[in-house]
């Protein structure tokens, strides 16, 4: 096989990598990447869905400290509503503090272990491919590439996930809250 072929051979390889992917094989192909930081990502999942959870529950305290105001004006119960609420607040800062600090390291990591593999990919292309391409170019398609992937990674674990677990949470508060009510704001 003769420079020209093996030019030509990888060329043709890696068009044959630029048709789209389904999502079940980008997903099996991204796990290569995500899974050495699983139990990191775990733990900003749970961090997040914990955060979700304590957003969900500041409507319940709200509706004690108000029940509280308007019954038979007792102070100490309203208080320790009151406390109750900024503890919520407090305890759910600490959980988005740490949940920055782990997404950071996953999302770090995650990067490092990507452009690792594409940079080596890069480097083993053929001298004709890196004559036809300018270098910023290139860069700037890598760039773009792993921060898109990177950015809906985290977009689905940090904001979709705690969203809709939020909305179901909200949903079983408003329902034993008053039913009826509930049922007019669906």
């Amino acid at each position: 096989m003769g420079a020209r072929d093996r030019v030509a051979m990888i060329i043709k390889l890696l068009h044959s990598h630029s048709k789209p992917y389904s999502s079940p094989g980008l997903i099996r192909r991204s796990g290569e990447f995500i899974l050495p930081e699983r139990t990191r990502l775990v733990w900003v999942l749970l961090l997040a869905l914990s955060a979700s959870a304590l957003g969900a529950l500041e409507p319940l305290a709200l509706k004690h400290i108000l029940d509280e105001l308007s019954g038979e004006q007792r102070i100490p119960v309203f208080l320790t509503g009151v406390a109750g609420l900024i503890a919520l607040e407090v305890i759910r800062a600490i959980l988005n503090g740490r949940l920055t600090i782990l997404g950071w390291k996953v999302r770090i990591g995650t990067d490092y272990r990507v452009r690792e593999r594409v940079l080596s990919r890069l480097t083993s292309l053929p001298i004709a491919y890196h004559r036809n391409e300018s270098v910023g170019a290139s860069i700037n398609k890598i760039n773009q590439g792993i921060q898109g992937y990177l950015n809906t990674l985290f977009e689905v674990t940090q904001n979709i996930v705690p969203a809709v677990v939020y909305l179901a949470l909200s949903l079983v508060a408003m329902f034993q809250l008053e039913w009826r009510l509930s049922l007019i704001v669906l």
